[in-house]
């Protein structure tokens, strides 16, 4: 009996993982935000400052048609400073655990840092596993 009801827990869990909402194309001057409802932005660090700008989807696949790698994410977990600039947190695997007031309640298991700044594109990415 606890075998099974322990298959079925998991088999509930599996049930709960969240679908990717947000492609991030990575260019050399720029990163893309893509939202799975449409939304696109472009985010770029130059000297200090945090450039954020709406693109719509003609300019956004005319950039992404250049030299862009593309990574799909579960979610922004924030922004950060650390050393050599800004960093974007993305949810890289999560899971639904419960829900308050209709809204999802998430278990993050692993981020990544994206450097903001196209000059740290030689630094390797840090990665957090739970």
């Amino acid at each position: 009996i606890y075998l099974s009801i322990k298959s079925l827990l998991i088999q509930m869990e599996a049930s709960l993982l969240k679908p990717p909402e947000f492609t991030v194309y990575r260019g050399r001057e720029d990163l893309i935000l893509q939202h799975i409802n449409g939304t696109t932005i472009a985010l770029q660090e130059t000297h200090g400052q945090l450039n954020i700008k709406e693109i719509d989807s003609a300019e956004m696949k005319k950039k992404v048609a250049q030299d862009y790698s593309k990574k799909e994410y579960y979610g922004i977990y924030g922004i950060i400073e650390m050393d050599g600039g800004k960093y974007l947190t993305m949810v890289l695997d999560c899971q639904i655990i419960g829900y308050v007031l209709k809204n999802s309640v998430f278990r993050i298991h692993s981020l990544e840092y994206i450097p903001l700044r196209m000059s740290n594109d030689k630094k390797i990415n840090k990665k957090y596993q739970e």
